[in-house]
C-alpha cells in the first residue's frame, strides 16, 4: 500500500503570513503571528482537512486587529497557494483575553483542505 504524503499546511500558513511555529517570548512593541495546527482529518484518502489558529499579538488593539485581518485576507485570497486547495474561516479574528495590559491577542481559525504531495 502506498503512503500518501500531503503538504506541511502549518510551515505554508507561517510562510505565507510571516508566522513563528514556535513562539516562546513576545517581542516588545511588535506584531507577532503564531500560527499552529489544533487538528486534522483526512477524508476519502485524497484530501486533508487541517485547522490552524494564527494568534496575532500587537501592542494595541488596532494594531493586532488589522494584522489579524491582514492574515485574513492572505490566507482567504483566491489563489493563495499552489499546495492548499481550499480556505475557509471557521472563527473569524476576535479579540481574545491577554495576561498582559501592553498586549493585545486576536486569534482566528482555519480550515484547509490540502491535497495529497508527490
Amino acid at each position: 500500500m502506498a503512503v500518501i504524503t500531503f503538504p506541511d499546511t502549518e510551515k505554508i500558513v507561517a510562510d505565507l503570513t510571516g508566522a513563528v511555529l514556535n513562539l516562546t517570548t513576545l517581542p516588545a512593541r511588535q506584531v507577532v503571528h503564531h500560527a499552529y495546527m489544533v487538528g486534522s482529518a483526512v477524508q476519502a484518502r485524497i484530501l486533508r482537512t487541517d485547522r490552524v489558529n494564527v494568534d496575532t499579538y500587537g501592542p494595541t488593539r488596532d494594531q493586532a486587529r488589522q494584522a489579524a485581518e491582514d492574515v485574513l485576507a492572505t490566507l482567504t485570497a483566491r489563489f493563495v497557494h499552489d499546495e492548499i486547495d481550499l480556505v475557509r474561516v471557521e472563527v473569524g479574528p476576535h479579540p481574545i483575553p491577554y495576561v498582559d495590559d501592553a498586549v493585545s491577542l486576536w486569534q482566528a481559525t482555519y480550515r484547509i483542505d490540502v491535497g495529497p504531495v508527490g
